[in-house]
């Protein structure tokens, strides 16, 4: 006869979300997400408030680690996340801009993400996609670089500052 499954079924085959090195070496960023541990969290170096394409680049795979690129856009978003969520004056120190990006085959990239910061501090991001419970989120570390020699720290949004050149 027939076996009713239920709760099995789910309309989206969505299981993980893979964070693509800036290399885009896909065996690296493969060996990232399976790896456990407080050293597996993958770390991209930008600078305060500027975009840096290419940086914040996702797959999202199925069941079998394949790109899902059939299924209708996902919606994935970044967030700046703090292991100890007391730390309001740490969350008052970053401001995240551009945080939403949708896929197109299979791929979502944070193209115009900017992290506000100050220069040489480091922020960890949370990826997720809201609306799907079964796809763990992604921890990466930004790392703000420090301004060079020739740049001044200037005030940006919020307790944030950006580097320019010296006038």
């Amino acid at each position: 006869g027939n076996i009713a499954l239920y709760g099995v079924w789910n309309a989206t085959p969505a299981r993980s979300l893979l964070f693509r090195t800036r290399a885009s070496d896909s065996n690296e960023s493969r060996r990232l997400e399976g790896a456990g541990g407080v050293g597996s969290v993958p770390q991209v170096t930008v600078r305060s408030g500027e975009i840096s394409p290419g940086s914040w680049t996702f797959d999202v795979l199925d069941l079998y680690g394949q790109r899902v690129a059939t299924h209708s856009p996902f919606v994935l978003r970044a967030s700046i996340f703090f292991a100890n969520e007391s730390i309001a004056q740490a969350q008052a120190a970053f401001e995240l801009v551009g945080e939403v990006a949708a896929t197109s085959q299979g791929t979502a990239s944070f193209s115009d993400m900017r992290i506000f910061g100050r220069p040489g501090d480091q922020v960890n991001l949370r990826f997720s996609m809201p609306a799907q419970d079964l796809v763990p989120a992604v921890v990466v570390t930004a790392q703000l670089a420090p301004c060079l020699p020739d740049e001044i720290e200037e005030r940006a949004l919020g307790n944030t500052t950006v580097c320019r050149e010296c006038p």
